[in-house]
């Protein structure tokens, strides 16, 4: 049962990197003010359920005991920057370092939130 929750949220964590990937790489219509709170609200919210479905991922293994939780921020992180220095060499996007602070508050804030989930489940 371990191992199918590792494959399942493993694959959900690759396919939703494909997603968020594929989603900065389309045009976008309408000009959206560099500093919009629905702009900054949607990265949270995107990372924040990156960072959850890899530390559940993650969490299914035991080589990275006590360390889950940094290695999942990590991850998340790392991607939400890479994608937006991706969007930075398409010609219809533009990188915006305050989409990545949103995009790791996200995933902290989220990650936090499932951490002290799980913490009162265990109780």
């Amino acid at each position: 049962m371990i191992r199918k929750r590792l494959y399942l949220y493993s694959i959900l964590s690759m396919i939703y990197m494909g997603f968020l990937f594929y989603v900065s790489s389309i045009p976008i219509e309408i000009e959206v003010p560099s500093f919009s709170a629905l702009d900054k609200l949607t990265h949270l919210v995107a990372y924040g359920v990156l960072a959850c479905l890899i530390y559940l991922a993650l969490h299914e293994t035991n080589a990275l005991k006590g360390y889950v939780l940094g290695v999942a921020f990590a991850i998340s992180f790392s991607y939400g920057a890479l994608n937006e220095i991706h969007q930075y060499f398409l010609p219809w996007r533009e990188a915006d370092v305050f989409d990545t602070i949103a995009n790791g508050m996200g995933a902290f804030l989220f990650l936090v939130a499932l951490r002290l989930k799980i913490h009162n489940r265990n109780r």
